[in-house]
């Protein structure tokens, strides 16, 4: 078991991870299947361990931290690097309030293939305005917006090589990203291109909205 994720709306409570049961799948090298568990009663009690059924064959990145959250509506947002043949590209997939099926949408068609896990997961912001998502392939960093059924084309959020990226949405729709490069978070509003840095640690740093609006680095 590992990349342990949890996420609550009301009295929904669902936990996911990345478990290694069934052994090796020569069509997912190096990545897992996505487990969870859910409770309807403020995680009083849980169901049943559920293996996440996706609509294409692709696993889980094995090293690569999941990113889960309900939605204002109750739909619920899972996104991933998938290791599929060695291509480590990113998806989001989202079950509707009170379904059991996922749909799944590719966010970028990168066609990263490496063999080996990049440890370094995506990440999903939602709210007001478009469902934006940050993620690293091949050492660069992107966003792209949703717009429809799709994702808008990538963009970048970098001109270095960089790490462990995160984006956060405020209450007034504006949106906040950080990375790692080296040991210095940098940070930028999207759109607008406002950057800053700060010293890091070397380690994923994290984004928190606090209760006046105003965005909070976690160092």
């Amino acid at each position: 078991v590992d990349m342990v994720t949890g996420v609550a709306r009301g009295r929904n409570v669902l936990v996911m991870w990345l478990d290694g049961r069934g052994g090796e799948d020569a069509d997912n090298p190096v990545s897992s299947p996505i487990y969870y568990v859910e409770s309807t009663d403020a995680g009083n009690t849980f169901g049943p361990n559920t293996k996440l059924q996706t609509p294409f064959r692709g696993t889980a990145c094995a090293c690569c931290t999941l990113d889960a959250q309900f939605e204002s509506d109750g739909t619920l947002s899972v996104l991933f690097r998938t290791g599929y043949k060695n291509v480590r590209d990113v998806w989001l997939l989202q079950r509707a309030p009170g379904g059991e099926a996922f749909s799944a949408v590719r966010v970028s068609d990168d066609r990263w293939s490496v063999a080996t896990c990049p440890m370094d997961g995506p990440r999903y912001a939602h709210g007001e305005g478009r469902p934006v998502v940050v993620w690293m392939s091949d050492q660069r960093l992107y966003w792209a917006e949703r717009a429809g059924e799709t994702f808008q084309p990538r963009q970048k959020l970098s001109e270095g090589v960089g790490k462990y990226p995160e984006v956060a949405r405020g209450p007034s729709g504006d949106l906040l990203a950080l990375w790692q490069e080296q040991r210095t978070v940098r940070w930028r509003y999207l759109p607008t291109g406002e950057t800053g840095t700060l010293p890091g640690t070397g380690h994923r740093a994290a984004i928190a909205v606090g209760a006046d609006g105003r965005f909070r680095i976690v160092n």
